[in-house]
């Protein structure tokens, strides 16, 4: 589980102790980030491993809401895909008016490249992800280490309507 400790700027206080619902699946749980918005919403997400078929590594990016005015965490849900991609290196961030973009390095089954992936929301109560989107391509690839070609460390902004800016590297 993921634990939180947060600041109370009314009383000057941290409190600790709050967990947000757990997945439904066990794992273990890897590299927790947050992201909030000007109103105090926030979004949670982490890496958990998959252990559906525990003799692979496989890991999903999971994200949960955190509503201010109900004072309480969505359930979880899964963002990277189903479909056997190992996705990590992931990161968040979020617009003071509550629009937020994580994106991740994904390892596909078909092939041994790494790729980068984005989906966007809000962090209004129970609005909608985007569809995932693929934000390099192969052709992108040009540095190999051992025949794979290597998408490293995501990062992401959120500006003015509509822009979100995703940036990584390309091999070593």
């Amino acid at each position: 589980r993921i634990t939180l400790s947060y600041h109370r700027a009314s009383t000057g206080t941290w409190q600790g102790g709050a967990q947000p619902s757990a997945p439904p699946q066990v794992g273990v749980l890897l590299d927790p980030r947050l992201a909030m918005d000007a109103e105090g919403n926030a979004l949670l997400v982490w890496a958990q491993e998959d252990m559906a078929n525990p003799s692979q590594w496989i890991r999903r990016v999971w994200a949960s809401r955190y509503d201010k005015v109900a004072d309480r965490w969505e359930l979880p849900q899964i963002l990277s895909p189903r479909d056997g991609t190992d996705a990590f290196s992931h990161t968040v961030v979020a617009s003071g008016d509550g629009r937020v973009a994580v994106a991740w390095v994904g390892i596909e089954p078909a092939g041994p490249d790494e790729a980068v992936f984005m989906r966007h929301s809000s962090l209004r109560a129970g609005a909608e992800w985007s569809l995932r989107e693929r934000m390099d391509t192969p052709a992108d690839h040009v540095a190999t280490v051992r025949g794979f070609a290597l998408a490293v460390a995501p990062a992401a902004a959120v500006g003015d309507r509509p822009q979100i800016v995703v940036a990584w590297g390309k091999g070593f």
